[in-house]
């Protein structure tokens, strides 16, 4: 809710200033350079809001994390949930494996595992 806040209050600055700055010079590459730094300004600020400071401060009593950074276990754990259910899951794997654009690649390297480690007269019968 913070960055949020502070992207809504910040942005409807930046763009007032963008507005302002239009006004006075009316070239359409004043529009260009106000996108670029409102973007450039709005990335700084939100990476300062996520990873700065590195470790907790204290300023005036209270006590001044990186928002990421003081929540980084939990995202680090939901995130890592998340690879293992839905990008690694076998059941992903498999259907790669067995359905994907190598298949006939992966069909000939089992054939010729199995070939070296069964008997050379398994299945001759057949």
């Amino acid at each position: 809710d913070l960055v949020v806040s502070i992207g809504g209050w910040g942005g409807l600055g930046l763009g007032l200033f963008q507005m302002f700055a239009w006004a006075a010079f009316p070239a359409s590459w004043t529009l260009a350079a106000g996108g670029a730094l409102v973007g450039l300004v709005t990335d700084w600020a939100a990476l300062k809001i996520l990873f700065s400071p590195v470790e907790p401060r204290r300023f005036f009593g209270l006590k001044v994390h990186g928002l990421f950074l003081r929540r980084q276990a939990e995202v680090s754990r939901d995130f890592g949930a998340f690879v293992a259910s839905e990008l690694v899951a076998p059941r992903h794997l498999w259907a790669a494996l067995l359905a994907g654009p190598r298949r006939s690649n992966v069909a000939d390297r089992i054939a010729d595992a199995l070939a070296a480690e069964l008997p050379a007269d398994v299945g001759a019968d057949l």
